[in-house]
């Protein structure tokens, strides 16, 4: 059915398609690597972080949580902490602006909702004032 010819050309076909994936093609990347290198821009990485807490009757534990993100490593100029009170009728609104004031090397922005309307409406409120390449949700006894 073959031919020798035909078999022999088969298998030669099929080595050097072998070789090529093993052999050929690794070696012409890293050559073409080395002709066209980019130089690589090495520094320090430090992105705009915006912290969203999400408040429902939170004025026992918010006092902690702010001054937990004050002690981080993070440089203040670009930590902002937007706090998104759910109509708390506990004073959590009045105690993240008496802290706001105490705290004045942080941004803090405090964001009253009229009706409690749940945590995704509060995220959503966060979110649209977020100014941060970086957006981290979290609640405020989670410390």
């Amino acid at each position: 059915m073959f031919t020798k010819f035909t078999l022999w050309v088969l298998f030669a076909v099929c080595t050097l398609l072998y070789a090529w994936m093993f052999l050929g093609y690794p070696l012409t990347m890293w050559l073409v690597g080395k002709i066209r290198a980019r130089e690589v821009m090495r520094r320090a990485i430090t992105p705009m972080v915006t912290v969203i807490i999400c408040t429902y009757n939170e004025a026992l534990t918010i006092a902690r949580r702010i001054a937990n993100l004050s002690e981080s490593e993070y440089p203040a100029e670009l930590l902002e902490i937007i706090i998104v009170d759910s109509n708390s009728p506990d004073g959590t609104a009045d105690m993240v602006e008496s802290l706001a004031q105490e705290h004045s090397d942080l941004q803090i922005k405090l964001i009253r909702e009229d009706d409690r309307r749940g945590k995704v409406s509060a995220i959503n409120l966060g979110l649209a004032a977020a100014s941060g390449a970086l957006v981290i949700l979290t609640d405020s006894p989670a410390i």
